[in-house]
């Protein structure tokens, strides 16, 4: 008599395990997952839905709401590697993405992952996204001190870029490369390069729109009128800045007032009422839009401290607590915004699961129950071994979120305490990096408490240009300070100040 292999294998199996729930439990959700997997959804509409989450991540990032673009995405790059063969250039430009949003959220060593994945999937000839990829390598590299690592990418990206610089995008990439080197040389203090890349930025700016670019354009004014105002050339540094405001009015709905943040420091000294004028209307433009910058909480700072020199004092402690809790609303904003990036992140290993599973939708439906039965023994078998593994892995996420919380509540909370110049920032550095002071006493008793403060910034990977930022102090004066240091602590001129300073607390 002949019989149907197919048929009387799967009588075999109902019989056998007829009163096992687990096994008809397991084969319920292949079958369903198999189903779902079969139903593959249009390429073009696909593509439309990528392409919007990515106009929706960039658009996010630009506010600096890196979560929310990290998210938008995440969806496109889990769209893309549905098919990756189909959407290559879709899987490049979605790791770009959430390169970029994870290196915001200070989570480098991620975004550096991300970037060599979107390298896997790029295209030989797409020179812009090549472009971007190096540019966001470099910063990265400047972040984490290897300098010479991201000049190398600037330079690469510059001899790229020069074959197409007549081109719009390439000219707004190559204008964001050249400011990139001329900030390093500045810190380099290498003023003949300094000058020829801000020259070549200058060249620039003709071609960039007052609509389109005006994120390019508000920055490069406003740190040209701090210059400016620096350089005591106060008619030029007005200048700026009031081209900064006239941005600002016609990116009404973009701007959060980076013209009126120009002319509020401009005013400081000569009218602080109408310093204060404008740094009330940047607060204003801010909730309006229902911002979360962290880099503006220093403006309630600023308006603390006019307030004290005009001798307001209701006033001064107003706004000193206003900018305290704006402080520790943000650290607490940050600590929740990396657990949940991380937690998006850490889906990346289920999605590759699935993405999988989609290429066994051709497998015969015998082979399909063969697995059925040799994955149900396999667990059956393992069964007794996941409770180990589950306490190992319980462990494993108590030592995660250690490292975790230490990550997050002792270096994070000193970087933002020192960007907002925090007057409690040297008094918690002390108690994260208690032996911090006692080795640079010991090295010299002569030290003075600002000198201190300034190796606490340097230690934690602040730049010269960023110390004086953070601190409302001159270049400088900061300078002069780096130079006391370097001279009490008796270096050699061809060490790096940062350089020894890690290494000997370190030791």
């Amino acid at each position: 008599m002949n019989k149907n292999p197919l048929k009387y294998a799967l009588f075999f199996l109902m019989r056998k395990y007829e009163k096992n729930p687990f096994f008809w439990n397991y084969l319920t959700c292949l079958w369903v997952s198999v189903s779902l997997l079969s139903c593959t959804p249009d390429k073009d509409e696909t593509r439309k839905q990528i392409e919007k989450n990515l106009e929706i991540s960039k658009t996010l990032y630009i506010k600096q709401d890196n979560l929310s673009s990290l998210e938008y995405a995440k969806k496109a790059y889990k769209l893309s590697k549905i098919n990756p063969k189909e959407y290559r250039t879709e899987v490049a430009k979605s790791s770009l993405d959430i390169a970029l949003a994870v290196s915001g959220l200070g989570l480098d060593n991620i975004a550096l992952k991300y970037i060599e994945e979107a390298r896997k999937y790029c295209d030989k000839e797409d020179y812009l996204l090549y472009a971007e990829l190096d540019n966001l390598e470099a910063y990265i590299f400047t972040n984490l001190d290897l300098t010479m690592q991201a000049k190398d990418n600037y330079y690469k990206v510059i001899h790229n870029l020069e074959k197409h610089k007549n081109e719009y995008l390439a000219k707004k990439e190559l204008y964001k490369t050249y400011q990139n080197l001329g900030t390093i040389y500045f810190d380099e203090k290498r003023l003949d390069s300094l000058d020829k890349y801000n020259g070549l930025t200058v060249q620039i700016l003709p071609y960039l729109s007052e609509t389109n670019d005006s994120d390019l354009l508000l920055h490069y004014y406003f740190n040209a009128g701090q210059d400016y105002l620096y350089a005591n050339n106060r008619t030029s540094a007005l200048n700026m800045f009031q081209k900064c405001k006239f941005l600002d009015s016609i990116n009404y709905k973009k701007s959060y007032g980076v013209g009126d943040l120009g002319l509020a420091v401009f005013y400081e000294k000569e009218d602080p009422q109408k310093s204060l004028s404008h740094y009330f209307k940047v607060i204003k433009k801010i909730d309006s839009l229902k911002l979360n910058l962290s880099d503006m909480n220093s403006v309630f700072n600023r308006i603390a401290q006019i307030y004290a020199d005009m001798g307001d004092k209701e006033n001064q402690e107003k706004y000193l607590e206003l900018y305290n809790q704006k402080v520790e609303a943000q650290k607490v904003e940050q600590k929740k915004a990396v657990d949940k990036a991380i937690a998006i992140l850490m889906n990346k290993q289920n999605e590759d699961f699935v993405y999988k599973k989609s290429k066994i939708i051709m497998m015969s439906t015998l082979v399909t129950l063969v697995l059925v039965v040799l994955l149900y023994i396999i667990i059956r078998r393992a069964k007794k071994r996941n409770k180990i593994l589950e306490l190992h892995l319980q462990e494993s996420n108590q030592k995660v979120e250690v490292l975790k919380n230490q990550v997050n509540e002792s270096f994070g909370e000193l970087v933002d305490m020192a960007k907002n110049n925090s007057p409690h920032f040297f008094t918690r550095f002390k108690e994260v990096y208690p032996h911090f002071l006692n080795k640079l006493i010991t090295l010299n008793p002569d030290f003075k408490p600002a000198e201190l403060e300034f190796c606490a910034y340097l230690y934690l990977g602040f730049s010269t240009k960023e110390i004086a930022n953070c601190t409302f102090k001159s270049l400088k004066t900061i300078e002069n300070k780096r130079y006391n240091v370097r001279k009490k602590v008796n270096i050699v001129p061809e060490i790096h100040l940062e350089t020894w300073l890690k290494d000997y607390i370190d030791v």
